[in-house]
């Protein structure tokens, strides 16, 4: 499970604060992002990214001082601290610095890492799986026993998903393609249910 930790705030480090803001920024990151607080999970979009912090846009509210953690693929995830706001932006102080994701290799989409049971059908067959992670374009589950490029229906979180297709299967776990990528709004959604876990993304206080 998410782990609980005590923010604590310290007022007399602007110094620092400058010193991280001086790290080299991509002004134009433009890549979903998810950031934890209060042990749940809020899909964002990361405009820049230093290896001493970020800055995201996010439909949450956050105050200066908070502590979150926040990723952008299958990492652990980064602590941090906001060190400012500006209306539904927030900008992180990374509590160590933190490696890039480089910009000369191809995109990977945003995968979250959850544990919410979802029913897919195999034709006429019904099979109760274990979503172990989530993107934009398909997910990862365990519990499907179905071969390559079968068709699947499925059924997570009450969202319908038709026309669905393994990409692959191995020992008991599969890679599940969407015929249409979710939006960001569906995306957010799901996480957002209550009957969405994330026992796999933690931090340490």
């Amino acid at each position: 499970m998410l782990t609980s930790v005590e923010c604590k705030v310290d007022v007399e480090r602007p110094r620092e604060i400058r010193e991280r803001r001086s790290h080299r920024r991509y002004p134009t990151a433009y890549r979903p992002g998810c950031v934890i607080h209060n042990n749940k999970i809020y899909l964002g979009l990361i405009r820049n990214l230093s290896k001493g912090g970020a800055k995201i846009d996010l439909d949450h509210d956050l105050r200066v001082g908070d502590r979150v953690a926040y990723f952008w693929d299958e990492q652990k995830p980064v602590v941090a601290t906001v060190g400012w706001t500006d209306d539904g932006a927030y900008g992180l102080i990374n509590e160590q610095e933190t490696e890039l994701f480089d910009h000369n290799f191809g995109y990977r989409s945003l995968r979250v890492p959850c544990a919410v049971d979802a029913e897919v059908w195999v034709g006429d067959e019904s099979h109760l799986v274990k979503v172990e992670n989530l993107s934009l374009g398909g997910m990862r589950v365990s519990g499907l026993d179905a071969w390559p490029g079968a068709l699947l229906t499925i059924n997570v979180c009450g969202l319908e998903l038709y026309n669905a297709s393994v990409r692959w299967f191995h020992k008991g776990e599969a890679g599940i393609n969407f015929s249409d990528r979710l939006s960001r709004a569906q995306l957010a959604m799901l996480l957002m249910n209550d009957a969405v876990k994330f026992d796999r993304v933690h931090f340490e206080g």
